[in-house]
């Protein structure tokens, strides 16, 4: 054979060599794992083998176990089983990584093999993904339905909400570092910084909430005892008393009533019931008469806290147009005045700053703007005088009807029906007046309203004084919205004498037992309630 063709034969067997080389590598590559030697020390080879498994001892395959030397590196995939077995290993120190998705990397460090070792070593990863679970209750281990619990860190959130038991479950949380938020309506929230989950399995963590509620101390009710009327002393004339006569009450008078020195009638005011007692001595028949007049009232009063009705001002306009206009006594003075351009231009600023048309709403507004720019006083004189609304405007204080006037005037300005209510406070206080006056607006139903607090802050009196039936609040007399309503024809004393005037005084008594101390618990998602303790 010429030398050229040697030559040629020569390169084509060994570009044969290469591609068998080529294939032989492959072949073992598919085999699965991965032999690479140095032939030169065939003989001085060891090899690893053993199971990858997780925390609950099933088996992961398709786990990758790598060993790692200074001039050769060889691996392995796990099987079904998750077994694994690297053989031909060159003598050396060596480390080992294991590592799937999802899991943990497994490292070992400087491991030495020595030829003709075969060395056992199972491996357990953890897994990277985690979850957190319990449950979330209140102050009184009561499961709370509805309850956010986030999980949060700068680079990823997860969330969840409890169930009707109050039971959560997030999943696939991935290991880090974490704040716990715990939020729900109506309670304050919960936050856990620096929640660290380090293995990929399931942490309880249960949460206990508190209401996001102010509390206030007050009597849910109360047993009462009333009397209110006039005693003293006739000579010689006539006199003559009126006063209110609800339902449910009795009376008594001496002398008696028999037609002749003592009269008693039923007329009434407004639509409300008075009892009329009239004395005569016009005769002279006596010197004099010592008389007493008295409306005696007992009952119990219970706590109702009102909510919102959601009706628009229009709507309640509608339905109680009788209560928006001015009231004038019989001197013309205007006691209810929604037409003083200064009430008018405070009460429109305040709706408009609402910017809403419920009635409920700006009702609360004009009580809190109220409670802000006027204070409540009580006269240590006795004075017939009753301040008109914009003179209690301008001098930013007033009695409990002063206030009161204003109010209801603010309140019609607006077109929001009110009225006034007439009473007693009955309860142990000495310091609080006996007779007392209060507001009424309508929602739907006639809402109370005690604008005579003595509170430095107002959102806390309009938590406990705004919308609530107070318990020692008895009411005698109600406004209907007309003149009648604010004269005083019927009211006090009447009469003529000769020679010398009468020394009749009104008097009252008023006694409260049986106090049933609650708490009314005001929450910040505007809800509010009676509770027997805080929460």
């Amino acid at each position: 054979m010429p030398d050229g063709d040697k030559e040629k034969t020569a390169h084509r067997i060994g570009v044969n060599a290469a591609i068998l080389s080529i294939l032989l590598f492959a072949i073992i590559i598919a085999a699965g794992c991965i032999e690479l030697k140095d032939m030169s020390q065939r003989n001085l080879t060891g090899s690893l083998y053993g199971t990858v498994t997780n925390l609950e001892d099933d088996p992961l395959e398709n786990a990758s176990v790598v060993l790692i030397g200074d001039a050769f590196n060889y691996s392995c995939l796990t099987d079904a089983g998750g077994n694994y077995n690297i053989s031909g290993v060159p003598e050396g120190t060596y480390n080992i990584v294991v590592w799937k998705a999802g899991y943990t990397n497994e490292t070992v460090a400087d491991i030495t093999i020595f030829g003709g070792d075969s060395i056992p070593w199972d491996f357990i990863l953890f897994s990277s993904i985690a979850s957190l679970y319990g449950t979330v209750t209140n102050l009184k281990k009561v499961p709370l339905e509805d309850a956010t619990i986030s999980i949060i860190s700068d680079a990823q959130n997860y969330s969840g909400r409890t169930d009707k038991n109050g039971k959560y479950d997030i999943t696939g949380i991935q290991l880090g570092t974490y704040g716990v938020l715990v939020q729900k309506a109506g309670y304050r929230n919960m936050t856990l910084t620096n929640f660290t989950i380090t293995m990929g399995y399931a942490y309880p963590w249960n949460a206990t909430i508190a209401r996001d509620c102010s509390y206030y101390l007050v009597n849910a009710s109360t047993d009462y005892v009333l009397r209110y009327g006039y005693n003293g002393t006739i000579y010689r004339g006539e006199v003559g008393f009126a006063v209110a006569y609800p339902e449910g009450a009795t009376y008594e008078v001496h002398p008696a009533a028999d037609g002749g020195l003592s009269e008693v009638s039923t007329v009434y005011q407004a639509g409300n019931r008075m009892l009329r007692w009239k004395l005569d001595n016009s005769e002279g028949r006596y010197s004099y008469v010592e008389g007493r007049f008295y409306i005696n009232m007992n009952g119990t009063g219970t706590m109702q806290i009102y909510d919102q009705k959601e009706i628009g001002i229009r709507d309640a306009a509608s339905r109680q147009p009788g209560y928006l206009g001015s009231e004038t006594t019989e001197g013309g003075k205007k006691m209810i005045d929604p037409s003083n351009p200064e009430i008018m231009a405070i009460a429109q600023r305040v709706k408009n700053e609402t910017g809403s048309d419920d009635t409920w709403t700006v009702a609360r507004a004009l009580f809190l703007w109220l409670k802000n720019n006027t204070a409540y006083y009580k006269n240590p004189e006795i004075s017939s005088y009753t301040n008109l609304p914009i003179e209690t405007l301008h001098s930013g204080r007033g009695k409990c009807d002063e206030l009161s006037h204003l109010y209801v005037s603010m309140l019609r300005v607006d077109d929001i029906p009110a009225r006034f209510v007439k009473g007693y406070l009955a309860e142990r206080n000495p310091d609080r007046y006996v007779a007392h006056e209060w507001v009424e607006f309508y929602d739907g139903e006639w809402v109370p309203v005690e604008v005579a607090g003595s509170g430095t802050d107002a959102s806390d009196e309009a938590d406990t004084e705004f919308a609530v039936r107070q318990p020692d609040h008895v009411g005698v007399f109600t406004d209907d919205g007309t003149d009648e309503a604010i004269s005083e024809r019927y009211a006090g004393t009447g009469g003529y004498y000769y020679d010398q005037p009468d020394t009749f005084t009104s008097d009252s008594y008023y006694d409260a037992v049986g106090y049933n101390q609650m708490y009314i618990a005001a929450c910040s998602d505007g809800t509010r309630g009676l509770k027997q303790e805080e929460e």
